[in-house]
């Protein structure tokens, strides 16, 4: 983009399901951030595509996309909103991916960069009996 309007970062479903970062809905909601003039990752979570790692049930899955956040916030450091303001951030998630947008969410507003818009579709929340817990996160008050 020659003149980005925020960094949209964008988290796929459960890996152990299929999960990936070229799935439907991620690829839809990266092409919505992209047409109102967003930079777009979507990272892949670990040991899914090229990367490394195995599942962590979203606690090691929160630390990788923190760490996406502080690349993408270093890598675009000199490129300012029209305010001239450092761009805005918008987190997104689909099912799983949601589940982990919120722990980042709650993350990233406890330490000073809190989201301008969270995207949360089909959020796992609850227990899958024998399998997984799904403690999602309260939605931390946005910036408007």
């Amino acid at each position: 983009h020659d003149n980005p309007q925020g960094i949209a970062l964008i988290a796929h479903p459960h890996p152990l399901f299929g999960g990936t970062a070229d799935n439907k809905v991620v690829t839809t909601l990266a092409r919505a951030f992209r047409e109102r003039g967003c930079i777009t990752l979507r990272p892949s979570f670990r040991g899914v595509g090229g990367s490394e790692g195995e599942h962590d049930h979203g606690d090691a899955e929160t630390d990788d996309v923190m760490a996406v956040h502080d690349w993408a916030r270093a890598r675009y450091a000199d490129v300012l909103a029209a305010s001239g303001a450092p761009l805005p951030l918008y987190l997104a998630g689909f099912s799983f991916g949601a589940y982990v947008t919120t722990r980042l969410a709650k993350r990233l507003a406890a330490s000073g960069d809190p989201a301008r818009w969270l995207v949360l579709v089909g959020t796992a929340a609850g227990f899958v009996e024998g399998t997984r817990s799904y403690e999602t996160e309260a939605v931390p008050a946005l910036l408007l």
